[in-house]
């Protein structure tokens, strides 16, 4: 983008800002696939589930539905952390792009010196660069979710079955 009034050393520095804004663009849209609300409704499910395990066995299960209906439990912690990383990771990026936007605003103003730039905007590029891997380790992690929820989910159902 350029912009009227800007030299040329101030639309090389926007340009940078713009590239770093279109790479935490890009990880902004890495993170749309994940669903928070269908992660809590794993979560919802898992609670109720596991009520009807307690109301309907009492006290029959065996040892390893014992285990087995903990292990069950346990995920909805799991379930509960990815949220929150999910959350935390949302607002990360949110934060980001709001300094970038700043960086390029103070450029287009003539309010930053070369060796201010250069600070604030290598940070920026490793922030980003973190919460991309962080991004990808979210979206891996959430990928993975649903296929060991389903086995477990599974398992209890068929606990279920049996009494």
């Amino acid at each position: 983008m350029v912009f009227g009034g800007c030299s040329s050393a101030e639309k090389q520095k926007i340009d940078r800002v713009d590239s770093l804004y279109s790479v935490i663009e890009a990880v902004e849209d890495s993170m749309e696939m994940v669903s928070i609300a269908k992660v809590n409704r794993l979560i919802d499910e898992n609670q109720n589930l596991l009520i009807k395990v307690q109301n309907q066995t009492k006290d029959t299960l065996t040892k390893e539905q014992m285990f087995f209906c903990s292990d069950f439990k346990r995920y909805r912690k799991t379930l509960t952390q990815l949220v929150q990383n999910i959350e935390f990771q949302v607002g990360q990026i949110g934060y980001s792009k709001t300094q970038l936007e700043n960086l390029k605003e103070d450029v287009k103003n003539g309010l930053i010196i070369d060796e201010h730039f250069n600070n604030y905007f290598s940070s920026e590029k490793e922030s980003i660069a973190r919460l991309k891997e962080s991004s990808d380790n979210i979206t891996a992690w959430y990928k993975g979710t649903f296929k060991r929820y389903d086995e477990l989910k599974k398992g209890v159902e068929q606990i279920l079955e049996n009494k």
